[in-house]
């Protein structure tokens, strides 16, 4: 845990992992960002798709932070990172993210799960978000 936070704190910038702000991750412009509300319907079941655990790193944290800004502005609340508990991905055309969060919801620190695809060009979507 507190090496996430010192990872945090290495790419953000000193007080990202307490950041008053949400800290923003570069998106090209067109990226699609469509918001996870309660209302969505679930996310395809992938029975054939496979994740690997991996160990938290730049790509894992800018996808994670990406979620956390994207959930945010879907409930119209503040949606804040704290650390990345675990991460597993699977590779093939882009890159799919699945991540246990620790992250405020209004102030209030709860666990979260999250899958963000991410394309070959470098664009990021938020494909389900769950409060634990």
């Amino acid at each position: 845990m507190f090496m996430v936070k010192i990872l945090l704190a290495l790419i953000c910038g000193s007080a990202c992992a307490f950041a008053q702000d949400t800290p923003t991750v570069p998106v090209a412009p067109d990226a699609p960002t469509a918001p996870v509300t309660p209302d969505s319907p679930a996310a395809p079941v992938e029975p054939d798709v496979v994740y690997s655990k991996v160990k938290v790193s730049p790509d894992i944290i800018a996808a994670a932070l990406f979620a956390a800004r994207v959930q945010g502005t879907a409930e119209r609340s503040s949606v804040r990172l704290i650390a990345v508990n675990e991460a597993a991905t699977n590779i093939g055309a882009g890159t799919k993210y699945r991540l246990t969060l620790r992250a405020t919801q209004g102030g209030k620190p709860l666990n979260a799960k999250c899958d963000v695809a991410r394309s070959p060009e470098g664009e990021y979507s938020l494909v389900s978000w769950s409060w634990e």
